[in-house]
């Protein structure tokens, strides 16, 4: 009768094993998923684009410091969707970095916020490339409700500043 326990509480205790071990390998699934999902949300344009706060981005433009900004955010579907294209173009013209990029996402979340902003700042929607000096707006390019997002557009601008910038350096 011994011999039954020591044998029923070896197969106990394999199985349990075999079930932990099961266990551990379904959560490591689990959570290298998750992992993957949140490195998908992740904006390749942090990997291109050097990026400023909000209140960097403020005290520049009250300093009158020339600013060129991509001004976007992760939860604007237009903006994902326009990014690799900007990233091409940027990369086409070498200004990756003459361009930083500023998250409105946060300030995007309080109506009053997002609209005292684009009061103050002139960038009415996302995506949109702005160039500031002597801290005024002086260009913009920017999706809009009635033409969306025109490739054409920015990558027109695009090439614009790369020839400003090259002439102002000459």
């Amino acid at each position: 009768m011994k011999k039954y326990w020591y044998v029923i509480t070896s197969v106990i205790a394999v199985l349990g094993c075999f079930l932990y071990q099961f266990g551990i390998r379904a959560e490591l699934a689990t959570q290298k998923e998750k992992l993957i999902a949140e490195q998908k949300k992740y904006p390749e344009i942090y990997d291109v684009l050097n990026s400023m706060t909000i209140e960097n981005f403020e005290n520049e433009v009250s300093e009158k410091k020339e600013l060129i900004v991509y001004v976007g955010r992760p939860t604007c579907q237009d903006c994902t969707e326009f990014e690799p294209k900007l990233i091409e173009m940027l990369k086409k013209y070498e200004l990756q970095d003459k361009v930083e990029y500023l998250n409105v996402a946060q300030i995007r979340k309080d109506e009053r916020d997002w609209e005292n902003f684009k009061a103050k700042y002139h960038v009415e929607y996302t995506p949109a490339i702005v160039n500031f000096k002597e801290g005024k707006l002086v260009t913009m390019v920017n999706w809009t409700p009635e033409k969306g997002t025109e490739m054409e557009q920015f990558d027109n601008y695009l090439n614009n500043l790369k020839k400003q910038l090259l002439v102002s350096h000459i």
